[in-house]
């Protein structure tokens, strides 16, 4: 890359917008070399499934879950509440970047079931009308706290109840 002229910092680590700080909220860069050598991160570390933002990760892995299980359509589907950590809101809650728009991405899997990297990066998506019309049944809000029940995991949560659909008919509302 800086044969190709592009330039960067010396020091990742370091400075006003460093990667410790885009990462957490209360970054501890001491416990970088806590056991060093005795703990391994990769036997931690969280893969992303799908081909969208991390925080995405688990809203839509619970709504292609309920898709599955209770044959959610666009068709009986009255609203969709998600429901992601606060510091992630202001990120995935109404981004213009396909991938990175939770609504959106949501909307993709009630319609079409499992996302393709294609499709999660296609930006002329945003403007199709029945994702926008589904869009607009999902509401995207900040979760200050992990709920009870779930688990903390290293670089965010995994939520067992960050998505609530409401069906068409009276049924109630179903939780993953």
């Amino acid at each position: 890359m800086v044969q190709a002229g592009m330039t960067g910092v010396a020091d990742v680590l370091d400075g006003t917008h460093n990667l410790l700080i885009a990462l957490s909220t209360r970054p501890q860069p001491q416990q970088l070399l806590d056991r060093l050598g005795k703990r391994f991160f990769v036997v931690e570390t969280a893969i992303k499934t799908y081909s969208v933002g991390y925080p995405i990760q688990s809203p839509l892995d619970a709504i292609l879950t309920l898709r599955k299980e209770h044959g959610l359509t666009p068709d009986n589907v009255k609203s969709i509440e998600v429901r992601v950590p606060s510091d992630a809101v202001g990120i995935v809650g109404d981004s213009a970047m396909p991938d990175v728009n939770c609504a959106h991405m949501v909307a993709l899997a009630l319609i079409k079931g499992p996302v393709s990297f294609v499709d999660s990066h296609d930006a002329s998506l945003m403007r199709d009308p029945q994702l926008v019309a589904q869009r607009s049944k999902i509401k995207v809000f900040a979760d200050p706290a992990p709920p009870r029940g779930s688990r903390l995991q290293p670089f965010g949560w995994f939520l067992r109840r960050c998505v609530r659909v409401g069906k068409i008919g009276g049924v109630r509302p179903m939780c993953r």
